[in-house]
């Protein structure tokens, strides 16, 4: 399904479908396969003026739009049996995925063409950020490829990396009833007791797991723009 909504401060969330059908005529606006989501962050004092550098306390720099980018379809998304042959961190870009990510770019390159049109331009640098799994790096080379104009640089982070899902990797979730009995018994009952965000999965992570994580990988983001002067990051994950 396409969902967009706006809020206060320019912010766009979007989500879409895996398909070439546009958004309903009410979106703000449509964000191809590689869904993305758009934030725009306040400004240092209510009364900063669009355009306006983000400046952190001490007055350096901070981020000022952080873009979400899921990676295109792998080739395990397409062919499930190859869960069984290959490690989850090895699956690369399906075809259909490659053109995803392309899509991505473009639509990357033209809204920082908007912005720049309307004076509202990065004030620092633009990196990308992917997760290390294979799917990721191949989406994020791909977008920068497409949007090399605005995006200065690319790097990977092991933060950003999918959930290790343990004893249930790849298929292990259809089959874990029966390959697992007493390993699955206990992950059910911890997900009934406490909840999905906290069950961990056997040899794996939980929700609150990934979370931890990812909020270090924030860190990282937010350094660059004190110490780099990188005020706008593109996260290519899961």
């Amino acid at each position: 399904r396409h969902v967009g909504a706006s809020f206060s401060n320019s912010s766009t969330i979007i989500m879409t479908d895996e398909d070439d059908r546009p958004p309903a005529r009410h979106h703000k606006v449509w964000v191809p396969p590689c869904a993305l989501q758009r934030h725009s962050v306040l400004r240092t004092g209510s009364g900063a003026a669009a355009g306006a550098p983000a400046l952190g306390p001490a007055g350096n720099k901070a981020v000022e739009r952080i873009l979400l980018v899921r990676h295109g379809l792998s080739v395990g998304n397409v062919d499930h049996s190859l869960w069984d042959t290959l490690p989850d961190h090895a699956l690369p870009l399906h075809e259909r995925g490659k053109r995803m990510a392309a899509r991505a770019g473009d639509v990357i390159a033209d809204y920082y063409r908007e912005l720049a049109a309307t004076g509202g331009g990065p004030t620092g640098k633009v990196k990308l950020w992917s997760s290390s799994y294979e799917r990721a790096r191949d989406t994020g080379r791909i977008i920068m490829d497409r949007a090399s104009n605005v995006i200065h640089e690319m790097c990977d982070h092991p933060l950003l990396v999918e959930q290790d899902f343990g004893l249930f990797e790849g298929l292990g979730f259809s089959r874990a009833a029966k390959m697992f009995p007493v390993e699955w018994a206990r992950y059910q009952r911890i997900r009934r007791a406490g909840g999905a965000f906290w069950a961990r999965v056997p040899m794996g992570e939980s929700r609150f797991d990934v979370a931890c994580r990812v909020q270090l990988a924030f860190g990282t983001f937010h350094r660059e723009a004190i110490s780099r002067g990188v005020t706008d990051v593109v996260v290519v994950a899961h």
